[in-house]
């Protein structure tokens, strides 16, 4: 069960945990220093355009009115 949930487009925190009384640092490592040497945390580098699913919108088409996404190639 997710600690997130999507309700009409708008993040909300679940109501399944409590206040949060205080913010503070704690002596612990950082996200980052787990990262570096994660086996799970992989890269995966693109060379070609990938394109967004919002990339259709009115605003998003190019001087000639076509659509963003028809103009990228997609990427297999």
């Amino acid at each position: 069960f997710p600690s997130w949930q999507i309700t009409h487009k708008v993040w909300r925190f679940s109501t399944a945990f409590g206040t949060v009384n205080e913010w503070k640092f704690a002596n612990i490592a950082s996200m980052a220093d787990h990262l570096k040497k994660c086996k799970f945390n992989t890269i995966a580098r693109r060379e070609e355009a990938v394109p967004l699913p919002c990339m259709c919108f009115t605003r998003e088409l190019t001087k000639e009115g076509r659509c963003l996404r028809s103009v990228l190639k997609p990427v297999a």
